[in-house]
């Protein structure tokens, strides 16, 4: 199952008074790294289709897969929460926070 770490950590924040984006500092970006996920288990799917050499397609080219872990938790508790999807977010949308 792929898993997209980037519902869960990347933020864009913005200034409330003018609106300018305040997160632009690369510095402070935080890419997941080999540390922030469990074990990996990959194997090879045969599909017939793709877009490069022997039917292949990247992961990466599905525009859905940043979101798939946001949707996954607002199926789980049934309420829509703005990545990306931190515990004390969701203890927030549970009242619980």
């Amino acid at each position: 199952m792929f898993f997209s770490q980037s519902g869960l950590s990347e933020e864009f924040i913005y200034d409330k008074a003018t609106g300018v984006n305040l997160s632009m500092n690369m510095l402070e970006y935080k890419k997941p790294t080999i540390l922030d996920f469990g074990p990996i288990e990959t194997f090879a799917v045969e599909t017939p289709g793709g877009n490069a050499c022997y039917g292949a397609s990247g992961i990466s080219h599905c525009m859905a897969a940043p979101l798939l872990p946001v949707c996954a938790v607002a199926n789980a508790i049934g309420k829509w929460i703005a990545p990306p999807v931190t515990p004390d977010k969701i203890l927030r949308a549970l009242g619980k926070g």
